[in-house]
């Protein structure tokens, strides 16, 4: 089992893991940030047994994952054969290509970990490491990388894409609420 540090302050001791950046990680990865695709270019969902179960059918990351296709052109994966598919996730050449990752990354297409090895697990479905270093959505977790806890434009535009909807920290709420109500005031004020 992993020697947890339960701190809030970002600062684990050498050999623990920081368990706030675990949580969110994992956490994020059950919101849909991960990919189905198999070093083999097949698309695999897993039952509760962790048994292995072929399907024709992308999962809605996939549908954003894309392989450079010659010097200035992208192809998204779910446009290739499974071949193709395999070749492109150990390219170390794939990008997240939808709006919202993109525009996390200051409009650039967002760099996919796809080492020359394929890992189960990890390949396409994390942000690549060498690109991103201290992002949540990292493929490692290295004490001697800062363990963020926070996510980032990046993660959160690429969860947006997918479906999400990122809420405003309350302080923007709050801000939000008292200009209605200002809002509300005055308008009652003129209706008498």
């Amino acid at each position: 089992m992993a020697d947890f540090y339960f701190g809030l302050d970002s600062n684990p001791p050498q050999a623990k893991f920081d368990f706030v950046f675990v949580a969110m990680h994992e956490i994020t990865h059950g919101l849909g940030f991960g990919s189905i695709v198999g070093g083999d270019g097949k698309y695999r969902l897993y039952d509760s047994l962790f048994n292995p179960h072929e399907t024709t059918l992308p999962s809605i990351f996939d549908r954003f994952v894309e392989a450079r296709y010659g010097p200035d052109k992208m192809k998204p994966i779910t446009f290739m054969d499974k071949l193709e598919r395999a070749a492109a996730v150990i390219s170390d050449d794939l990008f997240w290509g939808s709006q919202f990752g993109i525009a996390g990354n200051t409009g650039q297409p967002v760099e996919l970990y796809a080492p020359s090895t394929f890992v189960s697990g990890s390949s396409v479905s994390h942000l690549d490491l060498a690109a991103f270093p201290n992002e949540l959505m990292r493929p490692k977790y290295a004490p001697s990388n800062f363990p963020n806890h926070s996510i980032g434009l990046i993660e959160l535009g690429m969860l947006k894409d997918i479906g999400w909807i990122a809420v405003p920290d309350p302080s923007t709420l709050l801000l939000l609420g008292s200009g209605l109500v200002g809002a509300g005031l005055i308008r009652f004020g003129r209706n008498k």
